[in-house]
């Protein structure tokens, strides 16, 4: 579809690297959610915290020459372009990156680190150009942005959705990627009682476990007899 990108979610990964989503045994097949919004330019904003997602498409140019592209993201984010439509074929040319901790800048600011920028790419008329970014969004509110300036032109626009086409799998392959994500999700002993455990790969117990820090939602404001917490607490609801 024109005028589109599709969007690949991840969510409860803590963390703002973009190391986090790639070394997820959920990722890159099984998404928590797959979208495809409408757009009007290379800007995805997301209003939850703790989650990785992947922007992929084909880019669309209507002009040919010399294009160098930049990349804003909170938290850190990859910017991936293949020399044909052809996925396999991506490189990474631009980045939003800190070497040991997550990266980050505000909307628009694609000077904070010299890896925003990449460098002068041939792109042709008529060319079908596969277009990545992935990006991992720790604390807060999460953004992400795609930028690109034209043959003769040095200053840097989002790129406009008229120049992007989504990429998706077929209807049938994308509902049952989304089925495997759910049943993985659930825990082990649900899994084994009403599906085949050996149809999808094995994970670690650090997977399949939550990983982000355990903030208790109940604290009491007075002190606790001996045995009084039996009345307080329900014994099913304790993890682990």
């Amino acid at each position: 579809m024109k005028d589109r990108l599709t969007v690949s979610i991840w969510r409860d990964l803590c963390g703002g690297e973009v190391i986090v989503l790639q070394n997820s045994s959920f990722y890159p097949s099984y998404p928590n959610e797959k979208l495809i919004p409408d757009i009007s330019e290379f800007s995805i904003v997301d209003d939850q915290a703790e989650y990785g997602q992947t922007i992929a498409g084909f880019l669309n140019p209507a002009r040919s020459g010399s294009y160098r592209f930049a990349i804003a993201s909170d938290d850190s984010s990859e910017l991936w372009l293949s020399p044909s439509e052809n996925p396999e074929e991506k490189q990474l040319i631009a980045s939003v990156f800190v070497d040991g901790a997550a990266g980050w800048t505000t909307k628009n600011e694609i000077n904070k680190y010299t890896s925003q920028i990449s460098r002068d790419i041939a792109l042709r008329n008529g060319g079908r150009y596969y277009i990545e970014v992935v990006h991992k969004q720790g604390e807060g509110d999460g953004f992400v942005q795609g930028f690109w300036s034209n043959p003769g032109v040095t200053d840097f626009k989002l790129i406009s959705s008229e120049y992007l086409s989504s990429c998706s799998l077929s209807p049938k392959q994308d509902a049952m990627n989304q089925l495997l994500a759910k049943r993985l999700a659930i825990s082990q002993t649900a899994w084994e009682e009403d599906s085949n455990f050996f149809a999808l790969p094995l994970i670690s117990e650090a997977d399949y476990r939550p990983q982000c820090a355990y903030k208790s939602s109940f604290v009491p404001k007075d002190k606790i007899a001996k045995y009084n917490w039996l009345y307080l607490v329900d014994p099913y609801s304790v993890f682990p």
